[in-house]
């Protein structure tokens, strides 16, 4: 149902078709549009008000059947002390109320962060001005329209989408709104010739040819080969520390990770630091085994970073972070792509995200005759089931395998 409020203090000036129920439950009529279009107007009397005005809300919908409905449910609403006058309220001041005093309470300042900078980025500049009881299911579609033909990924739009959805779920719940127009609209599906941000996994003799170059590049030695060899996540790789790093035991626990927060302004300016956090879930939270390579790119970085403090002096900050800045405070997701970026350029690499890289050690183990258990583990996934959907489908190997072993073992009969 499409509705659009309003209050006034008197009756409507012109009306057609105006019918009022026998009760005195409130008026319904047609009205006619300049472009032609028939919609229904529903009025109910809230009383008067502290001027001693009549006051009433008017709402707006489709069709009459939905303006009967409609008239029942504010009636109902009116009886038990739920519909109040109406406020407008403009769509941005609601959706920062809904990210910085809603979603702060129950997501991470991060990912709060996040919401705040896809609110202002995708949806203000084009709901900007509007009051949010006035957007209508029509106009969401034609926004993600927009979006897309912007080029914009379907999964950029999907996720915009999304968090419009939870900005106008919250203002049903607090009785700004009849219902989700959100609700009323279709996703997008993703085109056959959508280019995908995810790149195809470096193969065998690509990583091969990275850990070579990674050698002879010290700033991304370590960080390359913890990548491919244990697949942890970007978050997880800038988030360690040296304190987690067991020598003796040959292991590496992931307990935390860090990652960058977008601060914006009310003026709408804003900076980026880096935040730690612990894992998202348990399994995440992780002891792996180091390598002999491991074991030799670390002793490489600690001699790296030695160099690095003798020559920033007293200028260097301890802060027991394993990948640092030339003063020893942490690094910024955003440095870090950077520099892994102008590796791959001068290494005449084919690029792939950083997060590639941990496709990369996935199907390369699966490759190797490692079990999707043991990839799973190592990944901090909660079950082999996400990681067989994630990367099973890339590996023709694993059905080869499965008719080999089966072949071998009954043998000639």
């Amino acid at each position: 149902m499409s509705v659009s409020d309003s209050v006034s203090d008197s009756s409507p000036k012109t009306s057609k078709s105006r019918s009022r129920s026998a009760y005195g439950d409130g008026a319904i009529w047609s009205v006619k549009k300049p472009n032609g279009t028939i919609v229904w107007k529903v009025e109910i009397s809230l009383g008067l008000g502290d001027d001693g005005k009549l006051r009433k809300t008017r709402r707006t919908v489709a069709t009459k059947a939905e303006a009967i409905e409609l008239r029942r449910v504010l009636n109902a609403k009116k009886l038990q002390g739920e519909l109040q006058k109406k406020v407008s309220v403009r769509f941005e001041a609601f959706s920062i109320h809904w990210v910085r005093d809603v979603k702060t309470q129950r997501v991470r300042a991060t990912t709060a962060a996040d919401y705040e900078y896809r609110v202002r980025q995708y949806l203000m500049p084009y709901f900007l001005g509007q009051n949010i009881d006035e957007i209508r299911p029509v106009d969401i579609q034609r926004w993600t329209s927009k979006l897309r033909s912007q080029g914009l990924s379907t999964n950029t739009v999907n996720g915009a989408r999304r968090i419009l959805f939870g900005i106008f779920r919250y203002a049903v719940r607090q009785g700004v709104l009849l219902s989700n127009p959100v609700e009323s609209t279709d996703a997008l599906k993703r085109q056959p010739d959508e280019v995908s941000q995810v790149q195809l996994h470096w193969s065998k003799q690509e990583t091969i040819q990275a850990l070579a170059a990674a050698r002879k590049t010290p700033e991304l030695d370590l960080f390359i080969h913890l990548a491919v060899f244990l697949g942890l996540r970007h978050g997880e790789l800038l988030g360690l520390t040296w304190s987690s790093i067991d020598l003796e035991n040959r292991t590496l626990s992931v307990t935390q990770t860090l990652t960058d927060l977008r601060t914006v302004n009310p003026d709408g300016s804003g900076h980026v630091r880096s935040v730690a956090n612990p894992p998202k879930t348990a399994a995440s939270r992780r002891t792996l085994h180091l390598s002999e390579q491991n074991m030799a790119a670390i002793e490489r970085h600690k001699m790296f970073q030695s160099i690095r403090r003798v020559q920033a002096g007293s200028g260097w900050l301890e802060t027991d972070y394993v990948f640092t800045s030339s003063i020893g405070t942490s690094v910024s997701q955003a440095n870090s792509l950077k520099a892994f970026k102008t590796f791959v350029r001068a290494n005449e690499l084919r690029y792939i995200r950083i997060h590639d890289i941990r496709h990369t050690t996935a199907v390369l183990a699966l490759e190797a005759g490692a079990s999707l258990d043991w990839i799973s583990q190592a990944f901090g996934h909660t079950g082999t089931e996400i990681t067989k959907s994630v990367y099973a489908p890339y590996v023709q190997v694993l059905n080869e395998k499965f008719v080999d072993a089966l072949d071998g073992y009954l043998g000639d009969h």
